[in-house]
């Protein structure tokens, strides 16, 4: 067990004096940053399922399948889901659910970027979803929990070296740490909250 020495704030603050501080103004050279935040309008699909969650803390798929929250942040997660595109089962199973607004939304943000875009989105299966989509129109990679480190690795770099490579589709629990290296993007989409 790691317990700290009664004087170790002490000796690490003298260890650490004299210090220099600059402030990030004093060494940021990077462009200005612009935030936007899109209201998309819920298909009909979305509006229903999201009644019947809210009601009855269940949801029924197109194939008949309910799928049924336990508790109130499992509820919150399948909003989630369905707001994405993909809600999931007990058993883990993605069941699609038509969130085209959102998808055409991400398609013009795409189309308005004058450089190279990396993409947020917070659920495997979506991931997926979305990389089948954009790939119809331009080049794009996935970074999530599926790709070893070696090959995330080589994704970045084809990212920043490879002008074909359009789109980065990235799962933020996989690129959480250590990943700043999306210097050729400018513009960063998070389809969704984490």
């Amino acid at each position: 067990k790691w317990v700290p020495r009664r004087d170790g704030y002490d000796r690490a603050r003298k260890l650490l004096s004299p210090s220099i501080r600059f402030d990030i103004s004093d060494v940021w050279d990077g462009p200005s940053m612009t935030t936007q935040q899109r209201e998309v309008e819920l298909t009909q699909e979305q509006k229903n399922q999201m009644a019947g969650l809210k009601r009855d803390l269940q949801v029924v798929v197109k194939s008949g399948q309910p799928i049924t929250a336990a508790n109130e942040v499992s509820a919150r997660s399948k909003f989630l889901q369905i707001s994405l595109g993909a809600i999931y089962d007990d058993r883990h199973k993605a069941h699609a659910v038509d969130a085209e607004p959102r998808m055409r939304e991400l398609e013009r943000v795409i189309e308005e970027a004058h450089r190279k875009v990396v993409v947020f989105v917070p659920l495997t299966s979506v991931v997926h979803l979305v990389h089948k989509r954009l790939s119809k129109q331009w080049t794009c990679a996935i970074i999530n929990g599926e790709v070893s480190p070696r090959d995330r690795a080589d994704v970045i770099r084809r990212f920043e070296t490879d002008d074909s490579l359009r789109v980065v589709i990235c799962d933020p629990a996989a690129t959480a740490h250590g990943i700043n290296e999306f210097v050729a993007a400018d513009t960063v989409v998070w389809m969704g909250a984490i």
